[in-house]
């Protein structure tokens, strides 16, 4: 979803897009998704939105070895789990 002072623009994958004029339309319930007037103003927003998605940083996860390492020390610090 991309939002700017004038429209909201939403796209998922296998819909139609979504677009709404906030400054006319700010209850969003006249979708202009589909209407060919503003095909320009979808396109330019749907650029916005792929550039954010490809731009944007995926936190990176630890390698199992790392989890390994800080995996373990519970009894040690006296919390035992699945002890009945």
């Amino acid at each position: 979803m991309v939002r700017e002072k004038k429209w909201r623009y939403a796209y998922f994958n296998g819909f139609d897009p979504q677009l709404f004029d906030l400054e006319n339309d700010p209850k969003e319930l006249n979708d202009l998704g589909k209407d060919p007037k503003y095909s320009e103003t979808r396109q330019r927003l749907f650029r916005k939105l792929f550039e954010w998605i490809s731009e944007r940083q995926i936190r990176k996860t630890i390698s199992k070895d790392v989890i390994a390492q800080r995996t373990g020390s519970s009894k040690k610090r006296g919390y035992l789990f699945g002890v009945w």
